[in-house]
């Protein structure tokens, strides 16, 4: 028994260190400091700093050629509304496990090409509302090749095309409210992982064919607000959600180089009509919205679409609930026991009764 008192006591002092590590981590987890760093041991007495949230300090820019913070465990740096203008090659040097990075709305023009090489556990960037129109003299930024989510976004001038973007990780790439005029084979270059693609508001005028066609994971690919867009030609075979709203798509809509499409947003455009050949290849749609377009006639086999839930007509040069008669006469003689279809006016359901197959 004498014999089990030391390890006893052992175990019962590194539950009690454990208590101690737990309570310090939970007590300094996050900071959101009112003062600016002044030096980079300033939060050394802070071993267990998860989060450091520096937001809204206005004047706040990284020193010039000299490290930041100097934290081992410090893995979320947050900074925005404040004046920073470059994140130079020192900057985060000493953070190395630093996995999300967010400086929104600050006054960044500049990042050294190596800017984030000992961050090697970086996963989320986030640098939208800023100044970039490049991010250096080189164009291009390295050591992201683990980063899966980077935004770009409301930099006003900054068009993709210009840059140089290598991650074999990324999977969420937001550039909303940017400079980009076109998108090529070339834009997405070294980016092969994408699943979700954000150009809202920006000047692009053409999307190439072959664009999308290496992004073989892409799921989603938002372009609202393009209004210089008059007509689509890229081709995708994994995605699935696509959206083009108020941009400037003319003539018929042609969907069919699109075949995993289960939900198409072209309102707000000038559609005269719908490629039956292309509703064909869409079968998996169940969300068509082509609301404030210039359709005057509903294709029978929109009817047909076997999972279609919701379809929206508002405000085209038809009358809503004509047409839908009209073009489903048919069907509620061919499946008069099925359930009723829902049209959707004004995202609200009003039940027609039209029968359709399941």
């Amino acid at each position: 028994m004498q014999k089990m008192y030391p390890t006893l006591i052992f175990a019962l002092c590194l539950i009690l260190v454990s208590i101690r590590e737990i309570a310090a981590y939970d007590i300094y987890q996050i900071i959101e400091p009112e003062k600016p760093i002044t030096n980079e041991k300033m939060y050394a007495s802070y071993p267990y700093l998860h989060e450091l949230d520096m937001s809204y300090q206005t004047t706040f820019d990284f020193p010039k050629h000299q490290v930041l913070l100097d934290h081992e465990r410090l893995s979320a740096y947050i900074c925005n509304y404040c004046g920073i203008k470059s994140i130079f090659k020192q900057t985060l040097s000493k953070l190395p496990q630093l996995m999300q990075i967010e400086l929104k709305n600050n006054a960044l023009k500049y990042i050294h090409p190596d800017s984030f090489e000992h961050n090697t556990r970086l996963d989320q960037i986030d640098l939208s509302g800023n100044k970039l129109v490049t991010f250096n003299s080189q164009a291009t930024l390295r050591h992201i090749s683990l980063v899966s989510m980077l935004d770009l976004s409301q930099n006003l001038k900054l068009d993709i095309n210009r840059v140089k973007l290598e991650s074999d990780r990324l999977m969420i790439f937001n550039c909303n409210n940017c400079g980009t005029t076109y998108l090529n084979q070339n834009s997405f270059a070294g980016m092969s992982e994408l699943s979700q693609v954000n150009f809202k508001e920006n000047m692009i005028e053409q999307i190439h064919y072959d664009a999308l066609k290496s992004l073989n994971h892409l799921k989603t690919f938002n372009i609202d607000g393009n209004s210089k867009l008059t007509m689509l030609s890229f081709t995708s075979k994994s995605l699935k959600r696509f959206s083009a709203e108020n941009c400037s798509l003319e003539g018929t809509l042609q969907t069919s180089h699109l075949p995993e499409l289960i939900s198409i947003n072209v309102r707000g455009n000038r559609i005269t009509h719908l490629d039956e050949h292309s509703l064909v290849a869409n079968w998996k749609i169940n969300s068509l919205l082509l609301d404030d377009n210039e359709l005057q006639k509903v294709p029978e086999i929109v009817m047909k679409l076997p999972h279609l839930q919701r379809l929206c007509l508002d405000r085209n040069l038809l009358q809503p609930y004509e047409n839908i008669y009209e073009a489903t006469s048919v069907l509620s003689i061919s499946y008069p026991t099925k359930t009723a279809w829902q049209f959707i006016r004004r995202n609200q359901c009003t039940v027609i009764p039209i029968m359709v197959p399941q």
